[in-house]
């Protein structure tokens, strides 16, 4: 029988590899907030007795445009206090993710499915508590009001702020 030439096998060209993209409700809301910001509130930490406060905030978009990173600065009388955050969008699971830590040794991570409305918990002073944050933004203005809970339970209002860019 004759030899069958035997064909080689066909070579695949290795597949390139594509850098992931920021996703593009994280870069929607990048247009909206970043820039900075003039603020001034009051916080709470037991509901009842209320402390003002003035600050900046200053929000730009980092680690290649994946977070969105806001360094806050604020002083309430003699008390003075910095923070940095970073909110981004994880599209496979389509929610937002938040980490904040501050001058304090405070720190805070919460979720959100709209970026609007948050939950998670903050450690600060030895405790850890139940959080919910309501954030609206528009190109000019961001408001944000939360509440505390130490049980889940019973609430308390805890936060409110104005900021204007």
């Amino acid at each position: 029988a004759p030899d069958a030439k035997k064909e080689a096998p066909k070579k695949e060209e290795p597949k390139k590899m594509e850098a992931p993209k920021p996703a593009p409700e994280l870069t929607e809301m990048a247009k909206g907030m970043t820039g900075t910001w003039t603020c001034t509130g009051k916080w709470s930490m037991d509901g009842a007795a209320w402390t003002d406060f003035k600050g900046t905030s200053k929000m730009t978009t980092d680690l290649d445009k994946f977070w969105i990173k806001g360094e806050m600065s604020m002083a309430a009388g003699p008390m003075k206090m910095k923070g940095v955050e970073y909110v981004t969008f994880d599209a496979g699971q389509k929610k937002w993710t938040r980490f904040a830590v501050d001058s304090m040794g405070g720190h805070e991570a919460g979720t959100s499915m709209d970026g609007k409305k948050w939950e998670g918990e903050m450690s600060m002073m030895g405790m850890t508590m139940k959080v919910k944050t309501s954030l609206e933004t528009s190109a000019k203005e961001m408001k944000a009001t939360s509440e505390m809970s130490m049980d889940g339970k019973k609430w308390f209002k805890s936060f409110e702020m104005a900021c204007k860019k």
